[in-house]
């Protein structure tokens, strides 16, 4: 896993500048790239789909002409066949003047053209009889042949089973150019029969959809062409602005589908290409969009786009390479400046006036660094050579207390050797307080360790003051393991002793009692003294150092407890004497701690 990490995190810049470039490059300019190319595909394919839906209705359109002259123009042979008088005209020539005869005739067909070919007047009639007449509503190219009319008319209906409609979609134009100038017409023949069946004359129907699509299609837009292709594929008519394009390899193609429409993209042209197929003329209607134009403005405004894009880009980069200096050069002065303080042993500050801003409060937070730790190596300095001094005295001191220890231990024996119980047993009891006094690796002990040195202490007093007090002890005997601060009771003993029963002529009562309150050590030490204000209203001389052993008692309990400790000075319970209550947090060691193994308590133990 870690190995995977290291290779994934391996090739990631190390510093600043590169770590922003690297940034900016993955998480802007590439999701913005593939975002660009896919719009651009989106567009692209929704224009495409939108060409081609409206090229398919263009060729809808088209188709619908077609269909519409077709329709029109077999109404027309209608409404020929049904009027009396061109019945009448066509089927007896005789009865009418020439002239006559041909003025009605064309009149007919101005009449028609002008009330349902209104918005297609490229229509032109031929009708013939069966007297070799022949009526033309336009100015031939040539001079009409009646016999080769009428023959050509005659082979399309001669055949049994023949359509009695025959359309015909690559006629040679037969008309003058003046009037039209397309290669091909579309052409209907048919008869004209009376109510029995008979053909009394024949018609000729031709649409010059040359004109008509290309006066349709004159302003449509230059980048899509309509053309008109027979069933093989040959090219009949094209119809746009632009008519140097269509020069493509689908012209030749063969094997159209017969379906109604479709479309393909013809590479070679780099077009689309719609179709819809006619039956009726075996006509296809095909529409070509190019490609190249139909997206040119899109490619334009593409290069247009990212142009500006990636003008922005550069000018962000420049301005992110600048900003990152103005980061990445200080922090690189404030690293040489730290492992330059690293060598001068912090001797090194940073000018403040070489940066601004966020800059300026690091460098002045720096400074500041410096100085604090400057300070601070000079007291941890400073204290350390305190320790050694005291160190030193305390070494010194041990060896006066050494002394007194071996000199009492040779006042032991002597008095043993004597049989002197009452030295012997004050040189022991005074060894007890001296050895425990020697011991300053140890500031807490058990509470039956400190009543020994208080007892021991109390011997001696009591041979002093003729055994003129008693001391009473009042607790349980779960508080023997109880950790109390070493000492803590002789100064308290003392000054029931030397303020309290030295001035007073009746025997002296001494109360020690111990208590636990929640959380807390509650210790009492009373005595029938005469009390604190006339102890020091006497003016003695071992009245004059009172309250000494007590503010040293209560600087040595802020020592170890802190703020957790208390001492309090009042009178006696029985309204006389002295009452001293001390109180500080309760550690009990019930009996799982071995003997000898008091604790160290360096401050407040919880």
């Amino acid at each position: 896993m870690f190995t995977w990490k290291k290779r994934v995190w391996g090739w990631w810049p190390k510093t600043l500048r590169n770590k922003l470039f690297l940034t900016f490059l993955l998480f802007i300019l590439l999701p913005f790239a593939l975002l660009y190319m896919y719009f651009s595909q989106e567009i692209k394919q929704m224009m495409q789909e939108r060409i081609i839906s409206g090229s398919g209705e263009e060729l809808k359109k088209m188709n619908g002409n077609l269909e519409d002259f077709m329709g029109t123009a077999s109404k027309t042979v209608i409404l020929l066949e049904q009027d009396p008088d061109v019945a009448a005209i066509l089927s007896t020539p005789a009865s009418y003047h020439e002239l006559e005869r041909r003025k009605e005739i064309e009149a007919k067909m101005k009449s028609i053209n002008n009330s349902i070919f209104l918005t297609s007047p490229r229509v032109f009639y031929t009708i013939t009889d069966n007297f070799g007449n022949v009526y033309a509503s336009f100015r031939p190219k040539e001079a009409l042949d009646y016999k080769a009319l009428v023959e050509q008319t005659k082979r399309l209906f001669s055949s049994p089973g023949k359509p009695f409609y025959h359309w015909d979609n690559r006629g040679e134009n037969y008309i003058h150019p003046d009037e039209s100038d397309s290669p091909y017409l579309l052409t209907l023949y048919t008869q004209l029969r009376d109510r029995l069946g008979a053909p009394y004359g024949y018609i000729r129907i031709s649409l010059d959809y040359n004109s008509r699509f290309d006066a349709m299609y004159h302003d449509s837009s230059p980048d899509q062409l309509l053309y008109i292709l027979d069933e093989q594929g040959k090219l009949l008519s094209k119809y746009g602005n632009d008519r140097s394009i269509l020069q493509s390899s689908w012209m030749e193609r063969t094997g159209f589908s017969s379906e109604a429409s479709g479309f393909f993209i013809d590479d070679p042209t780099s077009s689309i290409i719609m179709y819809s197929y006619v039956p009726q003329l075996q006509w296809y209607l095909v529409n070509q969009v190019s490609y190249d134009t139909l997206f040119r403005e899109l490619n334009g405004l593409s290069k247009r786009f990212l142009l500006i894009f990636f003008v922005l880009a550069a000018l962000f980069l420049l301005l992110m390479y600048i900003v990152s200096k103005t980061i990445t050069n200080p922090l690189l002065f404030m690293q040489s400046r730290m492992a330059e303080v690293v060598r001068r042993n912090l001797k090194v500050h940073v000018p403040e006036h070489r940066f601004q801003g966020e800059m300026l409060a690091v460098t002045q937070s720096f400074n500041q660094m410096i100085t604090d730790m400057n300070e601070m190596v000079r007291l941890m300095k400073a204290e350390e050579r305190q320790k050694e001094a005291m160190r030193f005295q305390i070494l010194l001191s041990q060896m006066n207390p050494h002394f007194l220890f071996n000199s009492l231990n040779t006042v032991k024996w002597i008095a043993i050797r004597e049989k002197n119980e009452t030295i012997k047993q004050i040189t022991l009891a005074l060894g007890k307080m001296l050895e425990m006094s020697m011991r300053i690796d140890v500031d807490l002990i058990h509470f039956y360790k400190e009543i020994e040195l208080l007892k021991s202490y109390v011997y001696i007093q009591k041979l002093r003051y003729d055994n003129r007090f008693d001391v009473h002890y009042e607790f349980d005997d779960v508080m023997l393991h109880t950790l109390v601060p070493k000492f803590f009771l002789q100064p308290l003993v003392e000054n029931c002793i030397q303020h309290g029963f030295s001035q007073k002529g009746e025997r002296g009562e001494i109360w020690i009692r111990l208590a636990r309150e929640a959380a807390k050590l509650r210790v009492e030490v009373e005595d029938n003294g005469v009390g604190m204000e006339q102890a020091a209203a006497s003016g003695r001389p071992e009245s004059r150092g009172h309250g000494i052993a007590l503010e040293n008692l209560k600087e040595r309990l802020n020592l170890l407890f802190k703020k957790e400790s208390m001492v309090e000075i009042r009178t006696g319970r029985t309204g006389k004497g002295t009452l001293v209550v001390v109180v500080f947090p309760l550690l009990l060691s019930v009996p799982y701690q071995a003997e000898g193994g008091e604790a160290h308590v360096d401050g407040y133990f919880g």
